[in-house]
Protein backbone atom coordinates (compact mmCIF):
# COMPACT_ATOMS: atom_id res chain seq x y z
CA UNK A 1 0.00 0.00 0.00
CA UNK A 2 1.53 3.16 -0.99
CA UNK A 3 1.85 5.87 1.21
CA UNK A 4 -0.25 8.81 -0.75
CA UNK A 5 -3.54 6.02 -0.84
CA UNK A 6 -3.40 6.71 3.30
CA UNK A 7 -6.10 9.28 4.49
CA UNK A 8 -5.35 12.79 5.36
CA UNK A 9 -5.68 11.51 9.66
CA UNK A 10 -3.20 8.63 8.71
CA UNK A 11 -0.79 9.39 6.81
CA UNK A 12 -0.15 12.99 8.96
CA UNK A 13 -0.07 10.51 12.52
CA UNK A 14 2.41 8.21 10.88
CA UNK A 15 3.82 11.16 9.07
CA UNK A 16 4.40 12.98 12.85
CA UNK A 17 5.15 9.86 14.14
CA UNK A 18 8.64 9.65 12.44
CA UNK A 19 9.36 13.06 12.79
CA UNK A 20 8.67 12.40 16.67
CA UNK A 21 11.77 9.93 16.64
CA UNK A 22 13.82 12.07 14.34
CA UNK A 23 16.71 12.79 17.27
CA UNK A 24 16.75 9.07 18.75
CA UNK A 25 17.09 8.28 14.44
CA UNK A 26 19.20 11.11 13.05
CA UNK A 27 17.40 11.16 10.04
CA UNK A 28 17.72 14.28 7.94
CA UNK A 29 14.80 15.65 7.28
CA UNK A 30 14.92 19.15 4.90
CA UNK A 31 14.08 22.44 7.12
CA UNK A 32 11.68 24.10 5.38
CA UNK A 33 9.02 21.12 4.69
CA UNK A 34 9.79 20.61 8.69
CA UNK A 35 8.85 24.18 9.68
CA UNK A 36 5.92 24.17 6.87
CA UNK A 37 4.48 20.83 7.84
CA UNK A 38 4.36 20.66 11.62
CA UNK A 39 2.99 23.87 11.91
CA UNK A 40 0.21 23.54 8.94
CA UNK A 41 -0.60 20.12 11.67
CA UNK A 42 -0.39 22.31 14.54
CA UNK A 43 -3.04 24.37 12.81
CA UNK A 44 -5.37 21.70 11.97
CA UNK A 45 -5.02 19.50 14.21
CA UNK A 46 -3.75 21.46 17.65
CA UNK A 47 -4.65 17.97 19.94
CA UNK A 48 -1.22 16.44 18.00
CA UNK A 49 0.24 19.24 21.02
CA UNK A 50 -1.80 18.66 23.94
CA UNK A 51 -2.74 14.57 23.78
CA UNK A 52 -0.27 13.09 25.98
CA UNK A 53 -1.54 10.17 25.27
CA UNK A 54 -1.53 10.67 21.29
CA UNK A 55 2.59 11.60 21.67
CA UNK A 56 2.85 8.14 23.01
CA UNK A 57 1.03 6.09 20.40
CA UNK A 58 2.71 8.38 17.77
CA UNK A 59 5.63 7.23 18.51
CA UNK A 60 5.06 3.88 19.22
CA UNK A 61 3.62 3.36 15.81
CA UNK A 62 6.87 5.67 14.50
CA UNK A 63 8.91 2.28 15.87
CA UNK A 64 6.70 -0.31 13.92
CA UNK A 65 6.80 2.25 10.64
CA UNK A 66 10.29 2.63 10.33
CA UNK A 67 11.05 -1.05 11.16
CA UNK A 68 8.64 -2.03 8.22
CA UNK A 69 10.84 0.16 6.30
CA UNK A 70 13.98 -0.94 7.56
CA UNK A 71 12.89 -4.10 6.46
CA UNK A 72 11.47 -3.84 3.19
CA UNK A 73 14.85 -2.17 2.12
CA UNK A 74 16.55 -5.89 3.91
CA UNK A 75 18.97 -3.79 5.42
CA UNK A 76 21.96 -5.63 7.18
CA UNK A 77 23.58 -4.99 10.70
CA UNK A 78 26.26 -3.21 8.95
CA UNK A 79 24.56 -0.96 6.84
CA UNK A 80 22.05 -0.28 10.19
CA UNK A 81 25.19 1.07 11.58
CA UNK A 82 26.31 2.69 8.36
CA UNK A 83 22.70 4.77 8.82
CA UNK A 84 23.20 5.44 12.57
CA UNK A 85 26.47 7.00 12.09
CA UNK A 86 25.76 8.96 8.67
CA UNK A 87 22.19 9.75 9.67
CA UNK A 88 21.05 9.14 6.22
CA UNK A 89 18.60 6.76 5.50
CA UNK A 90 18.06 3.79 2.93
CA UNK A 91 16.97 4.76 -0.33
CA UNK A 92 13.53 2.88 -0.45
CA UNK A 93 12.88 4.37 3.12
CA UNK A 94 13.52 7.85 1.66
CA UNK A 95 11.47 7.02 -1.05
CA UNK A 96 9.11 6.00 1.15
CA UNK A 97 8.87 8.93 3.50
CA UNK A 98 9.11 11.38 0.07
CA UNK A 99 5.59 9.92 -0.99
CA UNK A 100 4.20 10.29 2.79
CA UNK A 101 5.70 14.05 2.35
CA UNK A 102 3.87 14.75 -1.44
CA UNK A 103 0.64 13.03 0.08
CA UNK A 104 0.63 15.33 3.27
CA UNK A 105 1.61 18.45 1.29
CA UNK A 106 -1.47 17.77 -0.70
CA UNK A 107 -4.21 17.09 1.82
CA UNK A 108 -2.60 20.18 3.54
CA UNK A 109 -3.15 22.44 0.17
CA UNK A 110 -7.09 20.74 -0.03
CA UNK A 111 -8.44 21.29 3.66
CA UNK A 112 -6.87 25.00 3.54
CA UNK A 113 -8.76 26.11 0.49
CA UNK A 114 -11.56 27.70 2.53
CA UNK A 115 -8.34 29.93 4.04
CA UNK A 116 -7.75 31.34 0.42
CA UNK A 117 -10.76 33.49 0.57
CA UNK A 118 -10.79 36.91 1.62
CA UNK A 119 -11.29 37.39 5.07
CA UNK A 120 -12.40 41.03 6.57
CA UNK A 121 -12.83 41.94 10.16
CA UNK A 122 -15.32 45.02 10.22
CA UNK A 123 -15.11 47.55 13.26
CA UNK A 124 -17.95 49.49 13.72
CA UNK A 125 -15.81 52.43 14.32
CA UNK A 126 -17.11 53.27 17.65
CA UNK A 127 -13.52 53.12 19.06
CA UNK A 128 -12.62 56.30 19.70
CA UNK A 129 -8.95 57.82 20.97
CA UNK A 130 -8.91 60.01 23.90
CA UNK A 131 -6.32 62.49 23.96
CA UNK A 132 -2.91 61.12 25.75
CA UNK A 133 -2.89 60.60 29.33
CA UNK A 134 -0.09 58.95 31.77
CA UNK A 135 -1.48 55.70 33.01
CA UNK A 136 1.03 54.79 36.40
CA UNK A 137 2.88 51.94 35.46
CA UNK A 138 2.41 51.55 31.91
CA UNK A 139 5.78 51.41 30.65
CA UNK A 140 5.33 47.64 32.62
CA UNK A 141 2.93 46.36 30.37
CA UNK A 142 3.82 44.18 27.07
CA UNK A 143 0.24 43.61 25.70
CA UNK A 144 0.25 39.79 23.85
CA UNK A 145 -1.08 41.40 20.27
CA UNK A 146 1.90 43.91 20.02
CA UNK A 147 0.31 47.07 21.16
CA UNK A 148 2.12 48.79 23.85
CA UNK A 149 0.96 50.71 26.30
CA UNK A 150 1.35 54.29 25.32
CA UNK A 151 -0.85 56.10 27.52
CA UNK A 152 -3.46 56.13 24.55
CA UNK A 153 -6.85 55.20 25.45
CA UNK A 154 -9.82 54.28 24.17
CA UNK A 155 -13.75 56.24 24.75
CA UNK A 156 -15.52 53.01 24.05
CA UNK A 157 -18.16 50.24 25.91
CA UNK A 158 -16.12 46.83 27.06
CA UNK A 159 -18.12 44.95 24.04
CA UNK A 160 -16.33 46.36 21.04
CA UNK A 161 -12.83 44.53 22.74
CA UNK A 162 -14.89 41.38 21.07
CA UNK A 163 -14.35 42.44 17.25
CA UNK A 164 -11.25 44.13 18.70
CA UNK A 165 -9.43 40.70 19.43
CA UNK A 166 -10.05 39.28 15.85
CA UNK A 167 -9.27 42.87 13.99
CA UNK A 168 -5.63 42.25 16.41
CA UNK A 169 -4.63 38.99 14.91
CA UNK A 170 -3.66 40.05 11.13
CA UNK A 171 0.05 39.08 11.01
CA UNK A 172 -0.89 35.65 13.29
CA UNK A 173 -3.52 34.61 10.48
CA UNK A 174 -1.19 34.70 7.99
CA UNK A 175 1.60 32.84 10.09
CA UNK A 176 -1.65 29.81 9.73
CA UNK A 177 -2.24 30.08 6.40
CA UNK A 178 -5.21 32.72 6.16
CA UNK A 179 -3.02 34.66 3.70
CA UNK A 180 -5.72 37.06 2.57
CA UNK A 181 -6.99 38.04 6.07
CA UNK A 182 -7.32 42.06 6.70
CA UNK A 183 -8.74 44.77 9.14
CA UNK A 184 -10.99 47.68 8.76
CA UNK A 185 -13.24 50.07 9.91
CA UNK A 186 -16.84 51.06 9.54
CA UNK A 187 -16.30 54.41 9.12
CA UNK A 188 -13.01 54.65 7.07
CA UNK A 189 -12.15 55.51 3.83
CA UNK A 190 -11.06 52.48 1.87
CA UNK A 191 -14.31 50.27 4.02
CA UNK A 192 -16.67 50.52 1.01
CA UNK A 193 -14.65 48.86 -1.39
CA UNK A 194 -12.94 46.12 1.06
CA UNK A 195 -16.30 45.06 2.24
CA UNK A 196 -17.67 44.93 -1.30
CA UNK A 197 -14.48 42.83 -2.11
CA UNK A 198 -14.90 40.34 0.99
CA UNK A 199 -16.00 37.07 0.58
CA UNK A 200 -16.23 36.38 4.55
CA UNK A 201 -16.77 39.12 6.86
CA UNK A 202 -16.41 38.68 10.85
CA UNK A 203 -18.36 41.78 12.59
CA UNK A 204 -20.13 42.06 15.41
CA UNK A 205 -23.96 41.42 15.34
CA UNK A 206 -25.06 45.03 15.34
CA UNK A 207 -23.16 45.74 11.95
CA UNK A 208 -24.54 42.69 9.86
CA UNK A 209 -28.20 44.40 9.01
CA UNK A 210 -25.74 47.09 7.46
CA UNK A 211 -23.08 45.20 5.60
CA UNK A 212 -26.10 42.84 3.65
CA UNK A 213 -26.62 45.60 1.90
CA UNK A 214 -22.94 46.49 1.03
CA UNK A 215 -21.44 42.89 0.18
CA UNK A 216 -22.34 39.42 -1.30
CA UNK A 217 -20.10 37.91 1.44
CA UNK A 218 -20.57 34.88 4.10
CA UNK A 219 -20.66 36.41 7.90
CA UNK A 220 -18.93 35.44 10.51
CA UNK A 221 -21.03 36.77 13.40
CA UNK A 222 -19.41 38.26 16.87
CA UNK A 223 -22.16 38.52 19.41
CA UNK A 224 -21.75 41.33 22.25
CA UNK A 225 -24.50 40.18 24.52
CA UNK A 226 -23.49 39.02 27.81
CA UNK A 227 -25.67 36.32 27.82
CA UNK A 228 -24.56 32.66 27.72
CA UNK A 229 -27.42 32.40 25.69
CA UNK A 230 -28.07 33.02 21.74
CA UNK A 231 -29.72 36.59 21.77
CA UNK A 232 -33.41 36.02 21.48
CA UNK A 233 -33.95 39.34 18.73
CA UNK A 234 -31.49 38.01 16.61
CA UNK A 235 -31.81 40.98 14.27
CA UNK A 236 -28.62 39.43 12.18
CA UNK A 237 -30.71 36.77 11.43
CA UNK A 238 -28.87 32.93 12.92
CA UNK A 239 -30.86 31.31 10.11
CA UNK A 240 -30.02 33.64 6.91
CA UNK A 241 -27.94 31.19 4.98
CA UNK A 242 -25.03 33.44 4.78
CA UNK A 243 -24.59 33.56 8.30
CA UNK A 244 -22.18 30.97 8.49
CA UNK A 245 -20.95 31.02 12.41
CA UNK A 246 -22.04 33.19 15.44
CA UNK A 247 -19.35 33.29 17.57
CA UNK A 248 -19.62 33.75 22.07
CA UNK A 249 -17.26 34.53 24.58
CA UNK A 250 -19.71 32.20 26.84
CA UNK A 251 -22.44 29.93 25.93
CA UNK A 252 -24.47 27.61 27.42
CA UNK A 253 -23.74 23.73 27.73
CA UNK A 254 -25.59 21.80 25.58
CA UNK A 255 -26.60 24.56 23.13
CA UNK A 256 -30.12 22.91 23.39
CA UNK A 257 -30.34 24.92 26.62
CA UNK A 258 -30.81 28.12 24.66
CA UNK A 259 -34.94 26.87 24.20
CA UNK A 260 -35.63 26.56 27.87
CA UNK A 261 -37.36 29.58 29.83
CA UNK A 262 -35.72 32.89 28.95
CA UNK A 263 -35.71 36.07 31.50
CA UNK A 264 -35.59 38.89 29.35
CA UNK A 265 -35.53 42.30 30.94
CA UNK A 266 -33.78 45.22 29.20
CA UNK A 267 -29.90 44.47 28.60
CA UNK A 268 -30.24 41.33 31.01
CA UNK A 269 -31.12 37.89 29.46
CA UNK A 270 -30.77 35.14 31.69
CA UNK A 271 -31.73 31.17 31.07
CA UNK A 272 -29.56 30.10 34.13
CA UNK A 273 -31.06 32.03 36.88
CA UNK A 274 -33.34 30.65 39.89
CA UNK A 275 -37.03 29.94 38.46
CA UNK A 276 -37.99 31.35 41.26
CA UNK A 277 -36.33 34.85 40.92
CA UNK A 278 -37.94 35.07 37.59
CA UNK A 279 -41.91 35.27 37.63
CA UNK A 280 -41.53 37.00 33.43
CA UNK A 281 -39.59 33.80 32.48
CA UNK A 282 -41.26 32.79 29.07
CA UNK A 283 -40.40 30.08 26.16
CA UNK A 284 -38.33 31.28 23.35
CA UNK A 285 -40.67 31.49 20.74
CA UNK A 286 -39.99 30.16 18.20
CA UNK A 287 -37.48 27.92 19.54
CA UNK A 288 -33.92 27.80 17.45
CA UNK A 289 -33.48 24.81 15.05
CA UNK A 290 -30.66 22.32 15.42
CA UNK A 291 -29.24 23.76 12.39
CA UNK A 292 -28.95 27.04 13.34
CA UNK A 293 -27.31 26.20 16.87
CA UNK A 294 -24.88 24.27 14.76
CA UNK A 295 -23.55 27.90 13.68
CA UNK A 296 -22.88 28.29 17.42
CA UNK A 297 -19.24 28.56 18.19
CA UNK A 298 -17.26 29.55 21.78
CA UNK A 299 -14.47 31.33 20.09
CA UNK A 300 -14.49 35.43 22.09
CA UNK A 301 -11.75 35.84 24.22
CA UNK A 302 -13.00 37.93 26.83
CA UNK A 303 -8.83 37.59 28.61
CA UNK A 304 -8.23 39.96 25.60
CA UNK A 305 -9.81 43.44 27.38
CA UNK A 306 -7.73 42.19 30.60
CA UNK A 307 -4.09 41.18 28.87
CA UNK A 308 -4.97 44.43 26.76
CA UNK A 309 -6.34 47.13 28.88
CA UNK A 310 -5.23 50.22 26.60
CA UNK A 311 -7.10 48.44 23.59
CA UNK A 312 -10.56 48.96 22.23
CA UNK A 313 -12.74 47.96 24.93
CA UNK A 314 -10.23 47.64 27.37
CA UNK A 315 -10.30 49.01 30.58
CA UNK A 316 -7.74 51.69 32.49
CA UNK A 317 -8.00 50.06 35.62
CA UNK A 318 -6.92 46.28 34.21
CA UNK A 319 -3.68 47.54 34.40
CA UNK A 320 -3.44 46.82 38.01
CA UNK A 321 -4.02 42.96 36.90
CA UNK A 322 -0.67 42.70 34.26
CA UNK A 323 1.57 40.89 36.36
CA UNK A 324 -1.39 38.39 36.90
CA UNK A 325 0.16 37.11 32.80
CA UNK A 326 3.66 37.02 34.10
CA UNK A 327 4.66 33.51 36.19
CA UNK A 328 6.20 34.64 39.80
CA UNK A 329 5.77 38.57 38.75
CA UNK A 330 6.14 40.34 42.20
CA UNK A 331 5.29 43.91 42.55
CA UNK A 332 5.58 46.46 45.45
CA UNK A 333 3.57 46.13 49.17
CA UNK A 334 1.05 48.95 49.40
CA UNK A 335 2.86 52.32 50.42
CA UNK A 336 5.90 51.21 48.46
CA UNK A 337 7.69 50.11 51.77
CA UNK A 338 8.91 46.72 52.81
CA UNK A 339 10.21 43.42 50.57
CA UNK A 340 8.64 43.32 47.05
CA UNK A 341 5.71 40.50 47.07
CA UNK A 342 4.32 37.62 44.34
CA UNK A 343 1.37 39.07 42.83
CA UNK A 344 -0.32 35.82 42.59
CA UNK A 345 0.05 34.61 46.84
CA UNK A 346 -0.89 30.82 47.37
CA UNK A 347 -3.99 30.30 48.49
CA UNK A 348 -2.18 29.19 52.16
CA UNK A 349 -1.50 32.89 52.44
CA UNK A 350 -4.34 34.71 52.34
CA UNK A 351 -6.70 35.70 54.78
CA UNK A 352 -10.22 35.79 52.97
CA UNK A 353 -12.05 32.29 53.43
CA UNK A 354 -14.92 32.86 51.16
CA UNK A 355 -15.53 36.51 49.59
CA UNK A 356 -18.45 37.95 47.42
CA UNK A 357 -17.45 41.75 46.38
CA UNK A 358 -20.01 43.29 44.62
CA UNK A 359 -23.20 45.95 44.21
CA UNK A 360 -26.90 45.09 43.82
CA UNK A 361 -28.26 46.50 40.48
CA UNK A 362 -31.40 47.95 39.77
CA UNK A 363 -32.61 44.64 38.76
CA UNK A 364 -35.29 42.46 40.59
CA UNK A 365 -34.17 39.47 39.64
CA UNK A 366 -30.72 39.82 39.93
CA UNK A 367 -30.87 41.89 43.05
CA UNK A 368 -32.38 39.12 44.69
CA UNK A 369 -29.90 36.32 42.97
CA UNK A 370 -26.63 38.23 44.08
CA UNK A 371 -28.72 38.83 47.43
CA UNK A 372 -29.25 35.13 47.53
CA UNK A 373 -24.80 34.50 47.02
CA UNK A 374 -24.78 37.03 49.82
CA UNK A 375 -26.72 35.20 52.55
CA UNK A 376 -25.42 31.58 51.67
CA UNK A 377 -22.55 33.34 52.57
CA UNK A 378 -23.20 34.79 55.80
CA UNK A 379 -25.20 31.19 56.47
CA UNK A 380 -21.80 29.13 55.91
CA UNK A 381 -19.97 31.30 58.49
CA UNK A 382 -23.13 31.97 61.10
CA UNK A 383 -22.22 27.72 61.18
CA UNK A 384 -18.19 28.21 61.37
CA UNK A 385 -17.72 31.49 62.99
CA UNK A 386 -13.67 31.16 62.73
CA UNK A 387 -14.37 31.90 58.77
CA UNK A 388 -13.42 34.83 57.59
CA UNK A 389 -15.91 36.22 55.07
CA UNK A 390 -17.02 39.36 53.22
CA UNK A 391 -20.48 38.98 51.61
CA UNK A 392 -22.15 42.30 49.64
CA UNK A 393 -20.52 45.28 48.73
CA UNK A 394 -17.27 46.28 50.66
CA UNK A 395 -16.54 49.45 49.90
CA UNK A 396 -12.46 50.62 48.72
CA UNK A 397 -11.01 53.70 48.51
CA UNK A 398 -9.53 52.95 44.59
CA UNK A 399 -9.49 50.32 42.26
CA UNK A 400 -6.10 49.31 43.43
CA UNK A 401 -7.42 48.62 47.08
CA UNK A 402 -10.10 46.59 45.58
CA UNK A 403 -7.87 44.18 43.70
CA UNK A 404 -5.25 44.18 46.70
CA UNK A 405 -8.60 43.10 48.51
CA UNK A 406 -8.89 40.35 45.37
CA UNK A 407 -5.65 39.10 45.78
CA UNK A 408 -6.30 38.22 49.50
CA UNK A 409 -9.41 35.49 49.02
CA UNK A 410 -9.51 32.26 48.99
CA UNK A 411 -12.47 31.56 47.07
CA UNK A 412 -14.72 34.02 45.15
CA UNK A 413 -18.23 33.62 44.79
CA UNK A 414 -19.12 35.49 41.62
CA UNK A 415 -22.70 36.07 40.77
CA UNK A 416 -24.28 36.93 37.10
CA UNK A 417 -24.15 40.59 35.55
CA UNK A 418 -26.37 41.14 32.37
CA UNK A 419 -25.89 37.39 31.90
CA UNK A 420 -24.21 34.73 33.33
CA UNK A 421 -21.02 36.47 32.76
CA UNK A 422 -19.49 38.76 34.95
CA UNK A 423 -16.27 40.78 34.41
CA UNK A 424 -15.52 38.95 37.92
CA UNK A 425 -15.48 36.04 36.86
CA UNK A 426 -11.89 37.20 35.37
CA UNK A 427 -10.63 39.55 37.76
CA UNK A 428 -11.03 36.80 40.45
CA UNK A 429 -8.89 34.48 38.21
CA UNK A 430 -6.50 36.68 37.12
CA UNK A 431 -5.93 37.65 40.43
CA UNK A 432 -5.47 33.85 41.91
CA UNK A 433 -8.90 33.22 43.27
CA UNK A 434 -10.83 30.23 43.67
CA UNK A 435 -13.79 30.98 40.97
CA UNK A 436 -17.22 29.85 42.64
CA UNK A 437 -19.81 30.07 39.91
CA UNK A 438 -23.47 29.01 40.15
CA UNK A 439 -24.01 26.45 37.34
CA UNK A 440 -20.93 26.24 36.14
CA UNK A 441 -20.78 22.85 35.12
CA UNK A 442 -23.80 24.48 32.40
CA UNK A 443 -21.13 27.10 31.00
CA UNK A 444 -18.60 27.10 28.74
CA UNK A 445 -16.57 29.71 27.69
CA UNK A 446 -13.03 30.29 25.60
CA UNK A 447 -10.61 29.07 27.57
CA UNK A 448 -13.46 26.90 29.55
CA UNK A 449 -13.21 28.55 32.95
CA UNK A 450 -15.86 27.00 34.18
CA UNK A 451 -15.52 23.35 34.39
CA UNK A 452 -15.87 21.98 37.58
CA UNK A 453 -13.32 20.65 39.87
CA UNK A 454 -10.65 21.80 36.55
CA UNK A 455 -10.75 25.55 36.86
CA UNK A 456 -13.82 26.67 38.85
CA UNK A 457 -15.84 25.38 41.85
CA UNK A 458 -19.90 25.01 40.47
CA UNK A 459 -22.75 25.78 43.00
CA UNK A 460 -26.37 25.43 42.94
CA UNK A 461 -27.95 28.53 41.25
CA UNK A 462 -29.32 29.54 44.77
CA UNK A 463 -26.26 28.72 46.08
CA UNK A 464 -27.70 26.43 48.87
CA UNK A 465 -25.08 23.89 48.53
CA UNK A 466 -22.15 26.34 49.10
CA UNK A 467 -21.22 25.43 52.40
CA UNK A 468 -21.37 21.82 51.06
CA UNK A 469 -18.70 21.99 48.17
CA UNK A 470 -16.47 24.80 49.51
CA UNK A 471 -15.39 23.55 53.19
CA UNK A 472 -13.46 20.80 52.20
CA UNK A 473 -11.81 22.47 49.41
CA UNK A 474 -10.76 24.83 52.15
CA UNK A 475 -9.82 21.86 54.01
CA UNK A 476 -6.95 20.51 50.92
CA UNK A 477 -6.08 23.98 50.18
CA UNK A 478 -3.59 21.49 47.82
CA UNK A 479 -6.68 20.43 45.72
CA UNK A 480 -8.15 23.85 45.75
CA UNK A 481 -4.58 25.56 44.54
CA UNK A 482 -4.92 23.44 41.62
CA UNK A 483 -8.05 24.43 40.46
CA UNK A 484 -6.68 28.65 40.84
CA UNK A 485 -3.98 27.26 39.20
CA UNK A 486 -5.35 25.62 36.11
CA UNK A 487 -7.92 28.61 35.60
CA UNK A 488 -5.17 31.35 35.48
CA UNK A 489 -2.98 29.25 33.00
CA UNK A 490 -5.40 28.87 30.75
CA UNK A 491 -6.18 32.69 30.74
CA UNK A 492 -2.45 32.81 30.41
CA UNK A 493 -2.25 31.22 27.33
CA UNK A 494 -5.17 31.87 25.96
CA UNK A 495 -4.25 35.55 26.06
CA UNK A 496 -1.75 35.03 23.09
CA UNK A 497 -3.51 35.55 20.01
CA UNK A 498 -1.75 32.67 18.43
CA UNK A 499 -4.17 30.68 19.76
CA UNK A 500 -6.91 32.52 18.51
CA UNK A 501 -5.82 32.33 14.95
CA UNK A 502 -5.33 28.47 15.27
CA UNK A 503 -9.22 27.86 16.34
CA UNK A 504 -10.43 30.34 13.81
CA UNK A 505 -8.29 29.02 10.91
CA UNK A 506 -9.68 25.81 11.95
CA UNK A 507 -13.31 27.20 12.01
CA UNK A 508 -12.60 28.67 8.80
CA UNK A 509 -11.80 25.83 6.81
CA UNK A 510 -15.28 23.96 8.40
CA UNK A 511 -17.26 26.64 7.47
CA UNK A 512 -15.73 28.90 4.70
Amino acid sequence: MSFPELSYATTGRLFLAALSTWVVLKITIHHQFLQECVWSHCRLSPSFSVQENELLDLQKNATVVLGKAVNLHGSSPANRSAWHRTGRLPPNVEKILDAAKKAVRAQIQQRSMGTKRRILVVEDGECKYRPPKVVRHCATLDTAYGHQCSGWGFDSHYHHGYVAAFRALEQHMARVGVPNYRAVRFDSEKAPKMIGDAEVIITSAAMVPKLLEMSQAQFVVVERADSASVVEDNFYGINNPRVIAVLKHTSLHPLSRNNDDLLLHGRHHYVQIDPSLAPSARKRAPPFSPAALRKVHVMVPQVFRFRNPTECGGKRHYLHLAPAFQPNATIAPAGGNGTAQLFIRPLANRSIDIAFLGGFQNHESLKKHRSKAAAAIRAVASRHPRLNVVAGFKKTETVAEFYELLRDVKFFVSPYGYGEFANKDYEAVLSGCVLVKPLAHQLTAFPNIYKPGVSAVSVAGDFSDLGRVVLPLLKSLPKAQAIADSALGQLRKFSHPGILAEHLSMLLDEVA
